[in-house]
């Protein structure tokens, strides 16, 4: 059985709940999950121990067996039969082992401080990005100066920062280290950041999936049209250990803003 996946990076972190499920119904049968190169360090390492899966990225796609079904990895909710309601949530990165010598990259957490890992945009060629995702930062101008707040350390891992936002980001005292990590497997240095910060806050990118997956407090920073998965009101069966931001008028974050603001406070 040939699973493939689809969508952004977020996608395939969110919809590999079901390949170890998949693997347990059909145990008898071999699996094959075709997934990015990037990618593949993290679910070889979080599906090392199932028998029956090989995982192979699609710039290997030569090596690909034969196969005798095919199904793409958000179709597995419905040939698993799960429902909205009935969707599981383990996190799949919890446990992960990342490799520690790296002290440059721990040393940038402050130790007096609570750290936090904060993100206000995505990827530029997502087509989403500018109406879906973004976030001026004019709209963190009273959140970074406020003083209640003065016990958070901000760290920045985005790698694309115009000229406005490195200056912003200098002024307030944010640490950016968006430009040295992650430069030989995707995502490696982030989530050890993640793995040993208080809390990241982010709007609907990949960010929000590794973090979530990975147990540490989240805060998901949504527009009022956001994507399905978080739904209208309420948790998401998605990810019930998310906490979730909307605004209440569209293109309104200052509201948004200001309830994060007192979620951090309390």
């Amino acid at each position: 059985i040939l699973i493939y996946d689809g969508g952004g990076i977020g996608d395939k972190i969110m919809f590999a709940r079901f390949i170890p499920i998949l693997c347990e119904r059909f145990y008898k049968n071999k699996i094959i999950f075709f997934t990015n190169k990037s990618l593949l360090w993290i679910f070889e390492f979080i599906f090392s121990y199932i028998p029956n899966l090989t995982i192979i990225s699609y710039l290997d796609s030569q090596s690909l067996p034969n196969f005798d079904y095919h199904c793409s990895l958000i179709s597995l909710i419905y040939y698993l039969n799960f429902t909205y309601h009935t969707i599981t949530f383990e996190p799949l990165l919890e446990n992960i082992i990342m490799p520690s010598s790296s002290n440059f990259i721990l040393s940038n957490l402050h130790s007096h401080k609570r750290n936090f890992i904060i993100n206000w945009k995505g990827n530029s060629k997502n087509l989403h990005e500018e109406h879906n995702r973004k976030i001026d930062l004019k709209f963190f101008e009273d959140f970074f100066k406020n003083p209640l707040l003065d016990d958070i350390q901000w760290i920045v891992i985005n790698k694309e920062l115009d000229y406005l936002e490195t200056m912003t980001l200098r002024e307030n005292n944010i640490i950016y280290l968006g430009d040295q990590i992650d430069n030989d497997n995707a995502f490696q240095d982030s989530m050890l950041l993640i793995q040993n910060a208080d809390g990241v806050v982010t709007t609907d990118t990949s960010l929000a999936h590794i973090s979530l997956n990975m147990n540490i407090d989240t805060y998901v920073l949504l527009t009022i049209g956001c994507e399905w998965r978080w739904v209208r009101e309420g948790n998401s069966y998605w990810y019930p250990n998310a906490k979730l931001f909307r605004q209440k008028k569209l293109g309104d974050w200052k509201q948004v803003v200001n309830d994060l603001t007192s979620s951090l406070i309390s």
